[in-house]
């Protein structure tokens, strides 16, 4: 008996077809790390930029020989031409002003008066009080005075705490307050003031 023959091309099993290959989408972090790659790397080209701009200001020579022109010249090569067209001589009696200038300075504000100082007690002291004798010691004065009352002592002593307040006085003592036999009351003070009524720059009248 004949075999019966396939008419049919089309396969009676079904082809095996494989799992096919997903694509992912871009994870989130790998979005942000490329994000913040890019702008690291704008930066360092900006920085590299900048840098290149700085060095070329710094160190770009003259485009003309004039020893006068000074234009398009780079800091370096300004300075050169300068210090070129300066005479040394001068340039050793700038040097020389600008030490004497300096010394002067530092004298004028080191440098002490007792004019302020002298004018300072006297506004502040009351008409009752007289002093006897005055020394001084850096912004410590001792004096010796006389009052006519022990009142008038103790006015004097509100007197000075009120400048106190103010920063004029840093400490004062009234002691060996007594009495004689006219009725006069004699004191010793300890006077202690702020340094700026010593300096001849800060009261210094122009």
């Amino acid at each position: 008996m004949e075999k019966d023959i396939q008419s049919s091309f089309i396969p009676k099993q079904t082809l095996s077809v494989g799992p096919r290959a997903v694509r992912q989408p871009m994870g989130l972090f790998l979005l942000l790390s490329l994000i913040v790659l890019i702008i690291a790397l704008l930066f360092l080209g900006g920085a590299y930029a900048y840098r290149f701009f700085l060095t070329d200001e710094i160190e770009r020579p003259c485009p003309s020989e004039s020893g006068e022109a000074l234009q398009g010249c780079g800091l370096l090569a300004s300075l050169a031409r300068r210090r070129e067209t300066l005479n040394p001589d001068s340039i050793i009696r700038f040097e020389t002003l600008d030490r004497q200038l300096r010394r002067a300075t530092e004298i004028v504000d080191q440098h002490k008066t007792l004019l302020p100082v002298l004018r300072f007690i006297e506004e502040q002291t009351l008409q009752s009080i007289k002093y006897t004798s005055f020394n001084q010691m850096g912004n410590t004065l001792d004096l010796r005075g006389v009052a006519k009352s022990y009142e008038g002592v103790a006015l004097q002593s509100i007197e000075f705490a009120n400048n106190q307040a103010l920063g004029l006085i840093e400490t004062f003592v009234f002691s060996d307050v007594n009495a004689d036999q006219a009725g006069n009351v004699g004191f010793t003070l300890k006077l202690t003031l702020a340094p700026s009524l010593f300096s001849y720059l800060k009261n210094l009248v122009l």
